[in-house]
């Protein structure tokens, strides 16, 4: 069914077209044989391609031709990252030539080309543009040869640049435009993010958001663009100040958003095939809204068309994103990034393995996800890329459960506890044993055991606690089922578990310390480890 053209879209088409004759973008001259696509057309094509199947979407950093290239040839951009995906799992890849705002690794007439060269940075983007191998036109080219999409993304507001001096003094907006700023590297006066952050409260960098967006799309054949706002979470100097964004600035974000989603329309209408748009946002429409982002308005007024939610911190169950994504007909990408658990290298080192990997990649299908998304994943020998996509294989292997893989995270913008609703259980956020009182740890567990009995494989599970101290006289318990006596490695206990035990999805362990023992007792992890083994 095609949507009509709301009316908040009607009133915004002069401004988008004075947008255009302000932008200073080469427009390519049209053949006159050439038939501007009807807008209704266009839209279900968009519907259509927004659903298409995508298993896995890599998001690539783009900095290549900054850090990884010794010579300005193709294969010293593909092959450091991305030509071994050919034939994977991988259906899109999201290529990031956008950083420090305004700053990117592509030709461009509207911002500002990487130039220049910090520690461990030969950074050859000029000598590739130069040499005709623009780095996003490369990328463009290796997606369509091996039948992957490539969307361009935009870091909505990177702040890398504030403890990088030469990055910042290199970047002519910020220099020009220090009032655009959160504030100053000498006077930062600021309770949350970065002072180099800009702010979309000014209309000066709403317009070199929108600009930057525009010159891809009409310069590049990308199948979409996604706007990150993950990196990073500040946008508004409210939140930076722990305030919540007012409604104002909530209109100026979707005001933007709407700005971009008609020039998307406009661009693929005259390409005649659609250019999708994509947002990666937190996982919590109270959060988004307190930071100036009604997505939930987004969604429903059909001006994006893929959600993926979470970065380096999730806040609700995956079901949370699947079934918001759901009432609005856009598909929902989970986004697994790097587990960062602050204090404790072994216990991130832990859920970076291929097997907890493929624990985090089977919650999010069985949540509903239609696709995984991976960020700071840069390996491609890593066999994630030719297994996560496929749920009904993973559900044979090998995997490690945790009960929380990110912990509390990280987020540069307001603080985000207050809207978590899920574990947190990590050595960073250990949880306090009262004695006497019983506890319940969520573990999820997503594989179903009995459709791997049919495959011809046999699964045993062993639950792992890791505790700060010697737990005596606790009791144990996986779904009011008792535990037998565990074996002590090191910090952690071992249980040999039946995996009858084990309920496909959300599991409780429950944990009782005796009325009289010592106080200030911890858990500090849980594991639980699936192993499947021939019949």
């Amino acid at each position: 069914m095609t949507m009509r053209c709301p009316h908040s879209l009607l009133i915004s088409v002069a401004v988008f077209s004075t947008a255009v004759a302000l932008s200073g973008c080469k427009q390519e001259s049209e053949s006159p044989q050439k038939t501007v696509l009807p807008l209704e057309e266009l839209r279900g094509e968009r519907s259509r391609l927004a659903h298409k199947k995508r298993r896995v979407i890599m998001n690539n950093d783009g900095n290549e031709p900054v850090t990884k290239s010794r010579e300005v040839t193709r294969d010293a951009l593909l092959n450091p990252r991305t030509a071994a995906l050919a034939g994977s799992q991988v259906d899109a890849i999201f290529y990031s030539s956008s950083h420090g705002f305004s700053i990117v690794t592509h030709d461009t007439k509207v911002g500002t080309v990487w130039s220049y060269k910090g520690p461990g940075s030969s950074n050859l983007t000029p000598d590739f543009i130069k040499a005709g191998l623009d780095p996003l036109r490369v990328f463009g080219e290796f997606a369509r040869t091996n039948g992957i999409e490539l969307f361009w993304s935009f870091r909505v507001d990177d702040t890398h640049d504030a403890g990088r001096p030469v990055s910042f003094e290199n970047n002519p907006f910020k220099v020009a435009n220090p009032d655009l700023l959160m504030g100053t590297k000498d006077d930062p006066p600021l309770a949350r993010g970065a002072w180099s952050a800009v702010d979309y409260g000014k209309e000066k960098v709403r317009e070199m958001a929108f600009r930057l967006s525009e010159e891809v799309c009409r310069n590049h054949d990308v199948d979409g663009i996604e706007w990150d706002f993950w990196r990073h979470t500040v946008y508004f100097k409210n939140s930076a100040m722990l305030q919540p964004c007012t409604q104002e600035q909530l209109d100026q974000m979707t005001g933007l958003i709407r700005r971009v989603r008609m020039m998307t329309e406009e661009e693929g209408r005259k390409r005649g095939r659609p250019i999708l748009f994509a947002v990666r946002v937190p996982d919590s429409l109270e959060y988004c809204r307190a930071i100036g982002l009604d997505v939930e308005r987004w969604l429903k007024e059909d001006l994006v068309d893929l959600l993926i939610t979470s970065g380096y911190t999730q806040m609700n169950p995956w079901e949370y994103s699947a079934q918001l994504a759901k009432k609005y007909g856009k598909p929902f990408y989970a986004s697994l990034d790097d587990c960062r658990i602050k204090g404790d290298e072994n216990a991130s080192a832990m859920r970076a393995t291929p097997l907890a990997r493929r624990a985090r990649a089977m919650e999010a299908w069985r949540a509903g996800a239609d696709g995984l998304y991976t960020f700071n994943l840069f390996d491609q020998h890593n066999p994630f890329w030719r297994e996560a996509g496929d749920p009904e294989e993973l559900n044979g292997m090998d995997k490690d459960y945790f009960s929380s893989f990110r912990g509390t995270g990280r987020a540069y913008g307001l603080p985000y506890k207050p809207y978590m609703n899920v574990s947190i259980l990590t050595p960073q956020d250990p949880l306090p044993l009262s004695p006497g009182q019983t506890v319940s740890v969520p573990l999820p567990m997503c594989d179903d055991f009995k459709a791997a009995t049919a495959r011809g494989l046999s699964p045993s599970t062993t639950l792992r606690l890791q505790f700060s101290g010697n737990p005596p006289g606790m009791q144990y318990s996986l779904n009011d089922r008792p535990l037998s006596a565990p074996v002590r490695e090191g910090d952690w206990l071992v249980f040999d578990v039946d995996p009858a035990f084990l309920a496909k999805g959300d599991n409780l362990v429950n944990l009782q310390l005796p009325a009289d023992a010592a106080p200030g007792l911890k858990l500090k992890d849980l594991l639980l480890q699936v192993r499947y083994h021939p019949k």
